[in-house]
């Protein structure tokens, strides 16, 4: 009985052993960029992007056919003289205005204006995780700032308990037991958020992390600050959504030419192979003809698709310029409140240092019965909020660098360390 429970140990021993061993590697850490790289590897959105533009790739190789010879093949059967005709036709467009070219434009495009939707859904899924992420960074600080914060609050109960009936009533130890609630409360909250990010992250890229799975980086938020005018202009003239604006106009040009041409007579070449069995016997005939074809007009339909056509050609340009300020207009507003919150640092490195020697000074007066457990909390309460403030400033600009970015279809290059080029970690413009 004895050996059989020693054996049961071992067995069960082991296998904790390896359940221990599996749930470290089921569960892993990964940076920002890691978490990207799954995401995109992942995406069903992304997939649903590159096959629309395989089916775009497609629709230039139709249009081209039209270039090439065609082949027509019909039978038809006559009632009124009981006859039979077979038809084989080979044609062949010599000249149709740039009609096919004009389509093949067209579909050209279209297929580019698809690759830039690619380019733009990886920015979005980019932003997503980014998002995601600065949300449990900014819960994973706050909560250390809050664990420090219980840390305090429990050594100044503890001080307090020791104190009462000496140099301190009951009334201050249930103020600083109320202080210490509160901030346990807090950490509860802060926990919640994080594992919500966390998990939001985890739907996001596929892996499965740990409650600490992220490896904490700094995004670069100085390029947004600091980057010189001309490097704005060049990041808006390189933006996915400008250049999707121009490949529209393309296509809206190409539509104008189309409905201009399409009126016009169309010259081709045919090689005819015919067949007709009647009550006379069967005969053939093989012919080569030259066709003049032009279609005839229905309404005024003719006249008025030109005209549709220019009115989106008209569109389309006017949306560049859209475009083109809407960028330029959020740019400028994502700076301006860059620059706010950086002049906002200084001042509140000061007021956390100030708060810092406020705490310590109040605390050497609390042990010589100088100050009371009011004035120790509400010091307490001051850092943390100073603490709070300073990561809520750090968070943002991160959050304006990483949608603007996003905006200017520069977020997947600036995670993996790149903007066009310039570093956006640059401390100074150039």
């Amino acid at each position: 009985m004895e050996r059989l429970c020693r054996l049961a140990t071992f067995v069960i021993s082991r296998l904790l052993v390896l359940f221990a061993a599996f749930s470290a590697t089921a569960l892993q850490a990964v940076s920002l960029e890691g978490a990207v790289e799954h995401g995109l590897a992942r995406s069903p959105e992304l997939r649903t992007e590159q096959a629309r533009l395989e089916e775009r790739n497609i629709d230039i190789d139709i249009e081209r056919d039209a270039w090439y010879p065609g082949l027509q093949g019909s039978a038809e059967l006559s009632s009124g003289e009981s006859a039979t005709r077979y038809e084989l036709r080979a044609s062949q467009t010599l000249y149709d205005w740039g009609v096919t070219g004009h389509r093949v434009d067209r579909a050209r495009a279209q297929r580019d204006t698809q690759s830039i939707e690619i380019v733009m859904a990886r920015q979005r899924l980019a932003l997503d995780i980014a998002t995601y992420y600065l949300d449990w960074m900014s819960s994973n600080r706050r909560l250390q700032a809050v664990e420090e914060q219980i840390s305090r609050l429990d050594r100044l109960v503890q001080l307090t308990r020791e104190r009462v009936g000496v140099v301190a009533d009951r009334v201050e130890l249930t103020r600083a037991e109320l202080a210490l609630a509160r901030a346990e409360e807090e950490r509860v909250i802060i926990r919640g958020e994080q594992e919500d990010a966390k998990v939001l992250l985890e739907q996001r890229t596929g892996l499965a992390l740990r409650n600490d799975g992220l490896v904490a980086a700094e995004l670069p938020t100085a390029w947004l600050v600091r980057a010189p005018n001309r490097a704005v202009a060049q990041w808006v003239r390189h933006s996915p959504m400008l250049k999707q604006a121009k490949l529209e106009k393309a296509s809206a040009a190409a539509n104008v030419e189309v409905a201009r041409s399409e009126n016009l007579p169309r010259l081709s070449v045919d090689a005819i192979a015919e067949r007709i069995e009647d009550r006379r016997g069967p005969r053939s005939d093989n012919r080569i003809a030259l066709r003049i074809e032009t279609p005839f007009f229905q309404g005024l339909s003719a006249f008025r698709r030109p005209r549709a056509a220019g009115y989106g050609l008209e569109a389309a340009e006017q949306e560049i310029a859209t475009v083109r300020e809407q960028l330029l207009r959020e740019v400028k507003s994502a700076r301006t409140l860059a620059k706010i919150l950086d002049n906002r640092k200084p001042s509140l490195a000061e007021q956390l240092a100030s708060a810092e020697e406020t705490i310590d000074l109040y605390f050497d007066q609390f042990l010589i019965g100088r100050r009371d457990v009011v004035d120790l909390v509400g010091a307490e309460n001051e850092r943390v909020e100073a603490v709070f403030s300073s990561i809520e400033i750090t968070i943002e600009q991160a959050r304006l660098s990483v949608q603007v970015a996003a905006d200017l279809g520069m977020l997947v290059p600036m995670i993996r360390g790149d903007v066009f080029g310039i570093s956006p970690s640059m401390e100074t413009a150039r």
